[in-house]
């Protein structure tokens, strides 16, 4: 099945990447979508943000993470190596407090490298490591706690 993917529905505040953003070039990913380089990585606002999506929503290549348990609700998603330290960026008015830190609920790792979500802003311990290939809900402990994701420095 064929997808096609826009942006026009993300909502990134004006702080949604990093303080570096005035000094890093911007880049483009796989996808067009400009970020800001940051090392070999690019830190940006998730190319797909969708309400009421499921599993199949998320495509292969993409790293996908969901509202609920069940694939439902709001679903953000990244192409690598795009990544996004802080979701509080992440504008959501079906989420609490209004982004989606500290939302996410089921996860997706449809590329070819290890993803992780973090507790912290910007990363840290602990990481939730989501392997290639895979899927699931998020354990009790680590629903509704990620509050960026990274592909770099996962267990």
């Amino acid at each position: 099945m064929h997808r096609t993917f826009t942006k026009a529905a993300i909502a990134v505040s004006s702080a949604a990447v990093l303080a570096a953003a005035a000094t890093a070039p911007a880049a483009a990913d796989s996808a067009g979508y400009a970020g800001t380089t940051v090392g070999t990585t690019v830190a940006t606002a998730p190319v797909l943000y969708k309400e009421a999506a499921g599993l199949a929503d998320c495509s292969a290549g993409l790293v996908c993470l969901w509202q609920n348990s069940n694939y439902t609700g709001v679903m953000v998603a990244w192409w690598p190596p795009n990544y996004n330290p802080d979701f509080r960026t992440i504008k959501c008015s079906a989420c609490s407090g209004g982004d989606f830190n500290d939302d996410a609920s089921a996860w997706a790792s449809f590329t070819d490298r290890n993803y992780c979500v973090s507790w912290d802003i910007n990363g840290g311990n602990p990481d939730n490591t989501m392997p290639v290939g895979l899927h699931g809900p998020f354990t009790p402990s680590w629903d509704n706690r990620a509050s960026s994701i990274s592909n770099i420095g996962c267990p």
